[in-house]
């Protein structure tokens, strides 16, 4: 079900229609092509609105309320404005943007009739509830790194306009791949998907970002993606350290769990490259038995240096690559292995542990606040013992 709003003065007059359909994409609005005169006035409903100075605020309330009750959840609303009015389009566009919010409705068209000029044009202003949504959605990634409504967004102006232009226009294939790319890379930290965030294509992520804010049509448009842009700014293609940028990103946006996991793997990777196995790569970060060899080491070395009791059997891993065998002995990494990132390590390993037990564990701790300060307090401590070891080197 749609619904037409038409603002007169002093008067909202709410038309039902089944079958409304509008496509701004080519700047033409179709709720100019209806006479509203003509329709059946059982689909009518009209609410009087005149403000008086001494009761605003109630009034204001109960113009809400009317709308509200009106309204269905996931109507699509169509809305004519003209300058003849004062303050109903401004509280009527506010009331509905907040029933985007609370019954999911969508905004079809808004024009706008000059009614001060002689030739009375008639605008279509639809692309300012657009550059709203734009608005919310790229706030939530920024503060929040919920990327799900620019995908959404991106998904549905980039079919319009490739619709529109018959596959023409590049700009649609931009905007859905800038969409698919940016939910995958959310997507790939809130799964704490190590190795994807590792080996993302952040260039081409960035590519399409410049290729939408140069092409859009829309001036607001650009500060908006240049958001996006710093947000992302530390991720590079082909870069060592995007998991712990990754880690950052957790604490910047409250993915708690997932930062201890990235941080606690991305631990091992730091001590895996210390080891300078011979041609290396980053897709051996994924052979389990090193990772598993590196682990016992660490383990191993915070016993030992604790005078704790040691219950484990200290193996011999092999990873082979191509026709080498390399032979990975626990107690022998674990000389190598520096008695700060093992401790870092440890405390680490704990609180991963209690978060995934959900906290059904002795001495569990039950401020959860305490997580997240340690998590930012650990990936400090780590990221100053990197520091540390790249200037001896």
């Amino acid at each position: 079900m749609s619904k037409i709003i038409s603002v007169e003065e002093y008067a909202l007059y709410i038309y039902d229609k089944k079958d409304l359909k509008t496509d701004n994409v080519d700047n033409t609005c179709n709720l100019l092509n209806y006479e509203l005169d003509n329709f059946d006035e059982n689909n009518l409903k009209i609410i009087k609105f005149r403000p008086t100075n001494y009761d605003m605020d109630n009034e204001i309330w109960e113009l809400f309320n009317k709308l509200y009750e009106l309204i269905d959840n996931e109507e699509t609303v169509y809305l004519k404005l003209s300058n003849k009015d004062y303050l109903i389009p401004i509280l009527t566009i506010t009331i509905l943007s907040y029933l985007k919010v609370v019954k999911d409705i969508k905004i079809g068209c808004i024009s706008y009739l000059d009614n001060k000029s002689d030739l009375k044009p008639v605008f279509d202003i639809t692309s300012l509830d657009i550059i709203l949504s734009w608005t919310k959605a790229i706030d939530k990634f920024v503060h929040n790194g919920d990327s799900k409504e620019i995908h959404e967004l991106a998904e549905k102006r980039g079919n319009l306009i490739s619709k529109a232009s018959q596959g023409e226009n590049r700009y649609g294939a931009y905007l859905r791949s800038f969409g698919n790319n940016i939910e995958r890379f959310t997507e790939y930290v809130q799964s704490s998907r190590g190795y994807e965030i590792d080996t993302f294509q952040y260039d081409k992520l960035k590519y399409y970002i410049e290729e939408v804010k140069n092409g859009s049509p829309m001036p607001p448009m650009k500060p908006l993606l240049d958001m996006i842009l710093n947000k992302i700014e530390d991720f590079s293609s082909e870069n060592l350290y995007n998991g712990l940028n990754a880690v950052k990103w957790c604490i910047d946006n409250n993915l708690t769990q997932q930062g201890y996991t990235l941080l606690r793997e991305n631990i091992i990777n730091i001590v895996i490259y210390q080891l300078d196995i011979e041609n290396f790569t980053i897709e051996d970060l994924k052979n389990s038995n090193v990772r598993e060899a590196v682990e016992d080491a660490l383990i191993y070395k915070f016993i030992i240096e604790h005078n704790l009791e040691n219950n484990r059997d200290t193996e011999v891993y092999e990873f082979i690559k191509g026709d080498s065998v390399y032979k990975l002995d626990v107690k022998e990494i674990s000389k190598l292995i520096d008695s700060e990132i093992c401790t870092i390590y440890k405390n680490v390993s704990d609180l991963r542990n209690d978060i995934n037990h959900a906290g059904y564990k002795i001495n569990h701790i039950q401020n959860s606040e305490k997580f997240k300060v340690n998590l930012e307090g650990h990936y400090i401590q780590l990221l100053n013992y990197i520091y540390k070891i790249q200037r001896n080197e």
